[in-house]
């Protein structure tokens, strides 16, 4: 799980850098990489495409490790209360006294201080929202993003500057940021271009966001979901009609609890081959964990101007949603066939 953006937030209000510089990805430029949604899809037609955020995929995990630590701090204190309770009578004095100093460092210090820890982080999945979609308008040319307080961003397309992301240890994104007035125009400009504007402009990053897939910087399919996106943006959905088998059964209903543990355990098979059986246990703790974190969180719906800019034609031949798909059964087969990093 890569939670770079999630437990810690993306830096803002700071020029580009000269990694994102360098590794920039333009929008009127093709990557070797060949387009593919990533299962990140949740609707797409020739009006707009809409995919999953980047921490969809391992939705879960936290809210499952942090209920299991609630879990065993619980046993602890209640093994800890008890024993110096049940010997509380025949305890020297000393170890009364050490008994009770013990007891006031506990409940005292680590105990709120855990629990507020424990409550930063949950908070992260849980009691928020399902999920924060992203929105990719072709015909207006906009990009909405639906943020994490409720509110969406919204920004031409041609104006966001997209970059390799490093979120350490190996593992890259894709990211997008949101640009002041000074970086009008910086998007399609050549590199030399583009660092001499930088370098008598003071650009600041305002807003940063990831597209779902993240993994080694060297695997082939690290930029296929952008390029997915951005021959969309160029060309329309029309090329990718054959391609598009599965989506995300998740615009305005939670995900049930056996379509999380789908998705969890074949991303394990995906990974792991055989031995992802090995971590069914975990699986299925994640599982749970990702149910409980969906069932306390509300689902993201859309503003009406942003509905209203989105409209579809009644009659358009390139819908595709869980109404125009397979069915889940033959979503997870073929999920299962995909190689999820």
């Amino acid at each position: 799980m890569e939670t770079h953006g999630l437990l810690t937030k993306f830096p803002v209000n700071r020029p580009l850098s000269d990694w994102e510089v360098a590794n920039r990805l333009r929008q009127d430029r093709p990557t070797r990489a060949k387009p593919w949604q990533q299962v990140s899809l949740i609707r797409m037609n020739s009006t707009f495409l809409e995919c999953v955020d980047k921490f969809f995929e391992a939705r879960g995990i936290i809210t499952a490790v942090g209920l299991i630590g609630i879990g065993f701090s619980l046993i602890l204190l209640t093994a800890f209360t008890s024993v110096g309770l049940a010997n509380w009578l025949v305890m020297p004095p000393e170890e009364k006294r050490v008994f009770l100093w013990a007891g006031l460092f506990v409940y005292v210090l680590l105990v709120p201080l855990f629990f507020f820890c424990l409550r930063y982080v949950l908070l992260k999945e849980s009691f928020c929202f399902t999920h924060y979609p992203m929105r990719f308008n072709r015909k207006n040319r906009m990009v909405y993003v639906f943020r994490k307080d409720g509110t969406v961003m919204t920004e031409p397309w041609d104006r966001l500057f997209f970059a390799l992301g490093d979120c350490g240890e190996g593992i890259y994104d894709i990211r997008m940021h949101r640009l002041d007035a000074a970086g009008d125009g910086l998007a399609t400009l050549e590199t030399r271009e583009l660092m001499h504007r930088l370098s008598s402009n003071m650009v600041k990053v305002l807003e940063t966001h990831a597209l779902s897939h993240y993994t080694d910087k060297n695997d082939p399919n690290l930029t296929a979901q952008w390029e997915f996106i951005r021959q969309y943006m160029e060309n329309g959905p029309a090329p990718f009609m054959d391609d598009i088998t599965l989506v995300l059964d998740v615009a305005e209903r939670r995900e049930s609890l056996i379509d999380g543990f789908r998705r969890m355990h074949s991303s394990s098979i995906a990974r792991m081959g055989a031995l992802g059986y090995l971590v069914l246990p975990v699986d299925i703790a994640y599982a749970l964990g990702r149910w409980i974190a969906n069932l306390t969180s509300k689902i993201p719906r859309w503003p009406e101007e942003v509905e209203r800019e989105c409209r579809i034609a009644p009659d358009d031949p390139y819908i595709r949603d869980r109404n125009n798909l397979a069915t889940q059964a033959e979503f997870w087969d073929a999920q299962e066939r995909c190689k999820i990093s």
